[in-house]
């Protein structure tokens, strides 16, 4: 289980951040891949990331 983190930017994934890349890909259900791709397809707004990612809610 991914503990809960607060990150400074939740309004923003950084695929740098190893917590950060573990957390969004647990809260998205996708893989390490996929959410690579889809912020280098749409940046870092994770907004963005969750319309690319077609997610209903996250």
């Amino acid at each position: 289980m991914v503990a809960q983190r607060e990150f400074s930017g939740r309004g923003h994934i950084d695929i740098n951040d190893d917590s950060e890349m573990s957390y969004w890909t647990h809260q998205l259900s996708v893989t390490p891949a996929q959410l690579f791709a889809a912020v280098c397809a749409v940046g870092t707004s994770t907004r963005l990331v969750i319309q690319y990612l077609g997610i209903a809610s996250a």
